[in-house]
């Protein structure tokens, strides 16, 4: 009977990270169509003198973003007591990895 819940779990796993992976990509597809709409507009915008871009001013803002995105960084710390305990998980999620990757490729 273990045998049959581990398979499953596998197979469930695989099944949702395909879903998962699919719905994803069809949502990324639809923001970034609405993302290069709402560029182009800006740049129509600007063109027509309506926008003014600081070009100046968004350097520096970025800039200082990735300082800050950088600084704040650290990697977190490996405890194998919690690794040990996640063991009865580890198939169903590399399913789901696989899945999720099929499904990215698929959508």
């Amino acid at each position: 009977m273990e045998i049959l819940g581990l398979l499953a779990s596998t197979v469930g796993g695989l099944l949702v990270g395909y879903f998962v992976g699919y719905a994803v990509k069809k949502a990324v597809k639809f923001l970034m169509a609405l993302v290069g709409l709402y560029i182009l507009s800006l740049f129509a915008l600007a063109y027509y003198g309506i926008v003014i871009f600081n070009v100046d001013r968004i350097w520096e803002l970025s800039s200082m973003l990735v300082e800050k995105l950088t600084s704040s960084f650290r990697a977190p710390g490996l405890d194998l007591a919690e690794l040990s305990s996640i063991g009865p998980y580890v198939l169903p999620a590399i399913s789901f990895l696989i899945g999720l990757i099929y499904g990215l490729k698929a959508g």
